[in-house]
């Protein structure tokens, strides 16, 4: 007897099935063979690569700004790129950089270059991303015996009269969710990462190196600020704030530690005024010029997704990828330690804390308030605004009848004066803000406070400890 075929599937039915999907295989397999005879440069090579990758069952929600809602790619990609690129216009800068100024000195920084400095700062570099020229650091390695002496003189020359290459400022701009979970709808919880020409980034990390030795050399930049600097870490700022309150403990005093967040960071620096103030440093005009032509004329592109919008240019801003961004930004934001008492002052990238000591918890907070309107003020006036959101505040005491804020389980005490969480001030009220016991703990538990139990701390601590060990067991 003849196949049994359930549900009506009969044999001709099974035969053009097969039929079918021999056909797709077969187009398929066309359609990916001309694809790769059709390749005339790198970005169709990756254009094919990413079709073979999943986006993963996630995708990312609307984007809401204000009370607009975004929903396409390109939407989306244009508002991220407004939201977190175009912060500050040519309107908030000051219009001549170069009025007289008094030098408080006069820094050195040599013009002459070797071959020998310019290839290990182009060549001598981790896996990084090509610009939009697609040309990366293996191929330079490979060309470089031909090209070495003409890059150097390219970049002594553009040192020398201070100018940075229109194509070396063209950027791909990628916008990264930050880790951790956020609120993908908001426009904060995404990072836009800068994809500059491997050449270019060259030139830029020659110059960041000789700035950060230059500036720590010269102690152009405070003795406590870090971030970009070498032979100086996060630890090294965590060992001096906690010598500094074992101190004011030593001589019965309290301290209290303000720390604040500069909003934007890199995409707030506005042009005419890092120039000024690399001239008040007393950087050379040569340096100073160079600084203003890589924030001049710069244009980019913005990739959200799978979607690449046109290119478009930036008024402002240092691009965040750059290796000369963050040194140009601590030598910026260089006078908020200046300011009231520069002991006092701790600050790594674009986190800054101030400490306040004194013989009360009062005294040491109306120190601190006055200090935090210090910051507001001055950052009103260069272009500098701080997000009071990421404000946060701890106090130190030995004394155990009024300083420590109650605990769980424990009887309630009458708390600090903190600050509200709606405001960067602080104030002397009797209501405790979140912020004191929720934000603050890593900082806590990294100094060491007394009244963390041992669960508290390892709250604090495991996720980052987690995190080194799952990083090591990928390598």
């Amino acid at each position: 007897p003849g196949r049994l075929y359930p549900l009506g599937f009969n044999q001709d039915v099974q035969i053009a099935k097969r039929d079918f999907h021999r056909v797709i295989r077969r187009a398929k397999r066309l359609y990916w063979r001309n694809l790769i005879d059709s390749f005339t440069d790198s970005s169709a090579v990756f254009k094919a690569v990413r079709w073979l990758k999943s986006p993963g069952p996630f995708q990312p929600p609307p984007l809401q700004v204000g009370d607009v809602v975004y929903e396409t790619q390109i939407d989306k990609a244009n508002a991220l790129r407004r939201a977190t690129l175009e912060r500050r216009t040519a309107d908030d800068d000051i219009e001549n950089p170069w009025i007289s100024v008094s030098f408080p000195r006069s820094i050195p920084f040599p013009l002459e270059i070797s071959l020998d400095e310019a290839q290990y700062a182009t060549l001598h570099t981790g896996n990084t991303s090509p610009g939009s020229d697609n040309i990366t650091v293996d191929l330079l390695k490979a060309v470089w015996h031909i090209i070495g002496t003409h890059v150097r003189r390219l970049f002594e020359r553009c040192l020398s009269i201070g100018h940075h290459p229109k194509p070396f400022k063209e950027a791909e701009v990628v916008m990264i969710a930050k880790p951790g979970r956020r609120d993908l709808t908001s426009p904060r919880a995404w990072r836009p990462i800068s994809l500059l020409s491997c050449l270019g980034k060259g030139l830029e990390r020659l110059i960041a190196r000789r700035l950060a030795w230059a500036a720590i050399h010269y102690s152009v930049l405070h003795p406590q600020q870090a971030g970009a600097l070498p032979k100086r870490s996060a630890t090294d700022l965590v060992t001096a704030l906690i010598h500094d309150i074992e101190e004011a403990f030593a001589r019965n005093k309290v301290a209290t530690l303000v720390t604040m967040d500069i909003r934007g960071a890199f995409d707030t620096v506005l042009r005419n005024r890092l120039v000024l103030r690399l001239r008040e440093q007393g950087w050379p005009d040569h340096l100073a010029r160079w600084a203003g032509s890589i924030m001049s004329g710069r244009s980019a592109r913005v990739r959200y997704q799978d979607t690449l919008t046109s290119s478009s240019p930036l008024e402002c801003g240092l691009p965040q990828g750059s290796p000369v961004s963050p040194i140009l930004f601590l030598l910026y934001t260089e006078p908020i330690y200046r300011l009231g008492n520069p002991q006092g002052r701790f600050g790594y990238a674009d986190d800054t804390a101030i400490q306040s000591i004194g013989d009360t918890i009062d005294e040491t907070t109306a120190m601190a308030s006055g200090a935090i309107d210090d910051m507001v003020r001055w950052g009103a006036t260069n272009g500098v605004s701080f997000d009071s959101k990421k404000t946060e505040v701890m106090h130190f005491s030995r004394s155990k009848l009024r300083a420590a804020p109650a605990r769980s389980g424990q009887r309630k005490r009458k708390p600090w004066p903190t600050i509200c969480e709606d405001s960067p001030t602080l104030t002397a009220g009797a209501k405790k803000s979140l912020l004191q016991e929720r934000v603050a703990l890593p900082w806590r538990a990294a100094i060491g406070t007394s009244d963390l139990g041992y669960g508290e701390c390892r709250s604090a601590c495991l996720p980052h400890g987690c995190g080194i060990i799952s990083g090591i067991e990928r390598v």
